[in-house]
């Protein structure tokens, strides 16, 4: 009887596996996925990529199965050891030698793959039937295997839980959190022994403390670890105050442990420390191409796809409304950076009125003055010298700047209306000199202020939210509705088309206006042709001024010369010369 009962003991949990691999690195034993750890890992040792090898746990004796879940690929270094070997991309499941009726996919990415079970059984065996092969090593690596995940068997963890309510456990973790608290203080401050340091917190984030790690693997049977194993919250907000993106792969194997409103948390933050290494990563960035790339650091822009509102002042100067990177920016004649409104770099995760996944932004997101959240347009405000400038943001906020930059007043739309992304702007600004009143639109709603924030009207665009918005010399409203530009007087009425789609090239889906010094109506469309009216009917010329397709352009004009904003850069174009050297080639040709 004692030799039956010694015998089943050494038989539960036990995992065999096709192959193992040994090279320089060491060896990758099939224990190490049975471990608990999501930082270690068995390697097949075939000679081909993996296909066809297999892993098995024996129970030790038949119980009833919930499921199986495999962490595949090698998670060591997060990302990049995951592609740099090869992963599962079908497997198939058997129980007790019989196989699950249909072989799962598993997508190409650092996840979890749980495999419902049903019934009873000792053995269950994974063969790998597919694998994604990695572009540096061809072994197969599987990171963690565990039977039903992610409940814990009372039966199962019977002998943990009674230790860990005892006085050895309750000193062991009053002298690792002591530890913890010296390593986080050690790392810090950077200095020697602070590699040490924050791997320590980082193994705790991802394995949880080590004393109990340790008591796990002497009472919980292969199989049952890694639902036993807890992600140390202490570990994890010493590891957020640090802020450091070497951090990533411990905060994803915890992320990977977890389930529910806790993974969800985790995965969170793996976005914030990534939007962080992004942001570290490009503040060292001081050579941005004048008018503009893809980025958040001076000078660069990020609109995720949506339109940029931009004006250029009677100096050459061209503001932009940065939306992905909450400010407003100003560029010299010469295309350089020269200053923005808004407050420091920073990641955030604020977009429209919603929500994205975190991100690197040029300036913090903020709902304080001289801060921005999204802002969608720009409007320039002509003063005695200089210009100032008005911005209007996704949360309805209006905020007026005069000519040295500084701010004057701000306000927040009294409208129910809240703009969308993916839409192609849904918010404008625009100043009637005339009668120094701004208009200011949230979808199709349209109110007139005074620059005391006064209310003086407000109106319905009856064609709903427009693509582009200009003041005419006549101090009326010209509107884009779909494809057509139509005139509104300031109390709302509508006048009724002025450029009908047939005045314009034929083929766009979005398109921007603007009116020159002198008071012509010049407009440009998604294909990249620009129109010039001296006054609507009575078109000047027509130019393709850019060959390739632009996403939700928006265009100013000064003294001829054209910029146009769109795919985060801006293009300058003088228009003039272009006509001069069409004119010249055309001549030539006869």
């Amino acid at each position: 009887m004692l030799l039956a009962l010694i015998g089943a003991i050494a038989l539960a949990g036990t995992p065999k596996a096709s192959s193992q691999l040994s090279n320089a690195d060491g060896k990758f034993p099939v224990d190490l996925a049975f471990d608990g750890r999501l930082g270690t890992a068995w390697a097949e040792g075939d000679k081909d990529n993996g296909q066809g090898q297999w892993i098995e746990i024996d129970l030790g004796k038949s119980m009833d199965l919930k499921g199986v879940s495999i962490w595949g690929g090698n998670l060591t270094d997060g990302e990049r050891t995951f592609k740099e070997s090869s992963r599962p991309a079908k497997l198939k499941v058997e129980v007790d030698g019989k196989a699950l009726p249909e072989s799962v996919r598993v997508k190409d990415e650092i996840a979890r793959v749980d495999v419902p079970l049903t019934g009873s059984g000792r053995k269950i065996r994974i063969t790998f039937e597919e694998v994604y092969e990695g572009y540096v090593f061809r072994d197969l690596y599987i990171t963690e295997v565990a039977v039903n995940f992610p409940d814990n068997d009372p039966d199962v963890t019977k002998r943990l839980e009674t230790w860990l309510a005892s006085k050895d456990a309750e000193k062991k973790a009053t002298a690792w959190e002591a530890q913890l608290d010296a390593a986080y203080e050690t790392a810090k401050a950077e200095g020697e022994g602070s590699k040490e340091a924050f791997d320590f917190i980082c193994r705790s984030v991802s394995d949880g403390p080590g004393f109990v790690y340790d008591q796990i693997q002497k009472t919980i049977p292969a199989g049952f670890r890694a639902q036993a194993i807890k992600s140390s919250k202490r570990a994890q907000k010493a590891l957020r105050k640090l802020k450091d993106a070497n951090g990533i792969p411990a905060l994803n194997m915890a992320a990977l442990r977890a389930t529910g409103e806790e993974s969800e948390q985790l995965a969170e933050q793996v976005e914030i420390f990534e939007a962080y290494r992004d942001l570290i990563g490009g503040q060292n960035r001081t050579n941005v191409r004048y008018w503009g790339e893809n980025g958040f650091v001076p000078g660069a822009l990020q609109s995720f796809g949506e339109p940029m509102g931009i004006e250029v002042d009677r100096n050459g100067r061209v503001f932009v409304a940065d939306i992905g990177n909450n400010r407003i920016q100003v560029f010299s004649e010469e295309g350089r950076p020269e200053r923005q409104w808004g407050g420091a770099m920073d990641v955030t995760d604020r977009w429209f009125t919603r929500g994205r996944k975190w991100y690197p932004s040029g300036a913090v997101a903020g709902e304080e003055s001289g801060s921005w959240v999204t802002p969608i347009d720009v409007e320039l405000i002509p003063e005695k010298e200089t210009d100032g400038f008005a911005g209007i943001d996704a949360l309805g906020r209006v905020q007026v700047y005069d000519g040295e930059g500084r701010p004057k007043i701000s306000w927040k739309m009294e409208t129910n209306r809240e703009p969308e992304g993916g839409v192609g702007g849904e918010a404008y600004v625009a100043w009637l000199p005339k009668r120094k009143v701004l208009v200011a639109v949230m979808r199709d709603q349209a109110i007139l202020y005074n620059l005391e924030a006064e209310e003086l009207g407000r109106f319905k665009v009856e064609g709903g939210t427009p693509n582009a918005l200009e003041v005419s010399p006549k101090g009326r409203l010209w509107i884009a509705e779909g494809r057509e530009i139509v005139e509104y007087s300031t109390d709302g009425f509508r006048f009724g088309t002025v450029i009908p789609y047939s005045e314009l090239d034929q083929g766009f889906e979005d398109m921007d206006l603007t009116v020159d010094e002198t008071g012509r109506l010049w407009v440009i469309t998604d294909t990249g042709w620009v129109h010039v009216f001296k006054k609507p009917g009575k078109k000047e010329f027509s130019i393709r001024a850019l060959e390739r397709p632009l996403k939700h352009p928006r265009m100013a004009v000064r003294q001829d010369v054209v910029y146009i904003v769109s795919d985060d850069r801006i293009d300058r174009i003088d228009i003039a010369q272009m006509r001069l050297d069409q004119a010249a080639a055309e001549k030539e040709k006869q």
